[in-house]
């Protein structure tokens, strides 16, 4: 190796552009990618998968402008709903839903009646069907059985064939307090539970 002052300064650009080369290789591989970390939203690095479900509820009114819940509701009746009750909460055989369905634009009101995994038949009598679950016939808030004619009957069976007689999680019936069907599971079939608006509060 030289010893001559003109060959260190010869050497000195190119000790220069490798140590320069060294430094940035260093930031892309590692100075970069934590610069990236710390702008990563929140949600991304601490959330849990539920994250966006709240369990928190909020008491609303609502206007029944139906006559198929007679007897329970009254048409033109205002009714208590807590909304989000649902969102961490299981639907319970007999709740009263308000209910968001894609055939109408305004919510319903019904009776969750039939829950995930219950068995379920429709039963002929005569020239009607009646609705059993889990071995019992489904009655309405009256005590009345459910008796629907053949057109009624007619997507239940299809989804009592397709699905063997069981439900399953995530989809529920529903069904108005009038015996022989309304505008309900029987025109629809089955609801998601993310359907669910809210738990009608009833006052007795």
């Amino acid at each position: 190796m030289s010893d001559k002052p003109e060959d260190s300064i010869r050497l000195f650009p190119i000790i220069l552009g490798g140590l320069l080369i060294i430094l940035g290789a260093y930031y892309m591989l590692f100075m970069r990618d934590e610069g990236l970390h710390t702008l990563k939203p929140k949600s991304l690095q601490t959330e849990p998968a539920t994250a966006g479900v709240s369990c928190n509820t909020t008491m609303d009114s609502v206007i029944m402008n139906e006559d198929v819940m007679e007897g329970v509701i009254k048409s033109a009746q205002k009714v208590s709903v807590e909304i989000g009750y649902y969102n961490c909460k299981e639907p319970v055989a007999g709740d009263v839903v308000l209910v968001k369905t894609s055939g109408r634009p305004d919510p319903i009101i019904r009776f969750v009646r039939v829950l995930p995994k219950d068995s379920f038949k429709l039963e002929r009598k005569q020239d009607r069907f009646h609705l059993k679950v889990n071995g019992s016939v489904v009655s309405n808030a009256d005590g009345k059985p459910y008796a629907f004619d053949e057109n009624k009957s007619r997507l239940l069976q299809l989804y009592e064939r397709s699905l063997k007689g069981k439900m399953e999680d995530g989809i529920y019936f529903i069904f108005s307090n009038r015996t022989d069907g309304g505008y309900d599971s029987t025109r629809f079939g089955p609801v998601e539970k993310s359907k669910l608006i809210g738990k009608v509060i009833l006052s007795h």
